[in-house]
């Protein structure tokens, strides 16, 4: 930028400029959407508004969101809202309809949005954390106008945990190391939802070419089974995935790591009770779990006007 020169003494300083630049926060009206969501068109902030913050209400999410508030706050902005401000479903809802600016966010989520939304979404995307993210960056960006900004190199999905005195008894780290174990005859009692031997357990099982069987008793050693010693009790429909541990699902963790049998449980591989516990969530060295990782989506009209909001937000 050149310098303006010295004016003369007694001369009248300029008027100002007939344009201000925006204010931090204050949101330009960007150009219509290639694709538009079915939900209500998004209500502008007025000028020179604070951020609206909000998020889940499933302690993953919502402490994401305090300590996003804590940093946007430190470095100047002005923040209104809450943190646990309703379901996944209507915290989404409120940021397409411009009732919030932005919130924290799951990138496997993210996709399953995007599916909701009417859009062709192949399954495998949920499964690569760099072309998944790619595709919630370009996707939710040209159907909604709502940016991605950079994830946490973190993965908080749902996985089976064994005890670690198993674990280091028969080297188990990832799942190609379970199918070994229960392919080898090993005795394992599995603990899930019905939702999770649905989805998660069966997908597991194709990629790594175990099988489980679904019920109390195990069939016994001459059983023909491919995997006839292992065997599994269910834990009642609809418990939360995410977010603080429901008590069935605590007690069935505390279970496993008593080792009244060999056991395995279903538990999230960033619970921070793992080593209180004495368990060990198993790795999915092929991918095939959905990949979680957080980050915020933010109303694109918004990081227009304070563009700084993803150097504070990214990780």
């Amino acid at each position: 930028m050149g310098c303006r020169e010295p004016e003369p003494a007694g001369t009248a300083p300029p008027p100002p400029p007939a344009e201000i630049p925006a204010a931090p926060g204050a949101v330009v009206p960007a150009a219509a959407p290639e694709e538009t969501s079915a939900l209500a068109p998004a209500q502008p902030l007025a000028p020179a508004a604070s951020l609206r913050l909000g998020s889940a209400s499933d302690v993953n999410t919502q402490l994401i969101c305090e300590l996003a508030r804590q940093s946007l706050q430190a470095a100047g902005f002005g923040v209104e809202g809450g943190c646990g401000t309703g379901t996944p479903q209507e915290v989404r809802r409120a940021l397409l309809a411009g009732q919030i600016d932005l919130a924290p966010e799951w990138t496997g989520t993210g996709l399953d949005w995007l599916r909701a939304a009417g859009k062709e979404v192949p399954q495998a995307l949920s499964h690569d954390a760099e072309l998944g993210y790619q595709a919630l960056q370009e996707l939710d960006q040209r159907m909604n106008r709502l940016t991605w900004l950079g994830r946490a190199p973190v993965n908080a999905v749902t996985t089976v945990a064994v005890p670690e005195v198993l674990a280091e008894q028969y080297s188990l780290t990832s799942f190609v190391d379970l199918a070994r174990y229960v392919g080898a005859g090993g005795e394992l009692h599995l603990t899930v939802t019905p939702e999770f031997a649905q989805g998660p357990l069966a997908a597991l099982e194709r990629s790594y070419g175990f099988s489980w069987q679904r019920s109390r008793e195990p069939r016994g050693a001459g059983a023909e089974a491919p995997h006839p010693r292992t065997s599994m009790d269910f834990l009642p429909a609809g418990l939360p995935q995410s977010g603080t541990t429901p008590p069935e699902l605590r007690d069935a963790q505390q279970a496993a790591a008593r080792q009244d049998q060999p056991s395995a449980v279903m538990m999230a591989a960033t619970d921070g009770t793992q080593q209180v516990l004495g368990l060990r969530p198993l790795t999915d060295p092929a991918g095939a779990l959905t990949v979680q990782q957080p980050a915020f989506t933010v109303r694109q009209e918004v990081l227009k006007t304070a563009p700084r909001l993803s150097d504070v937000l990214t990780p």
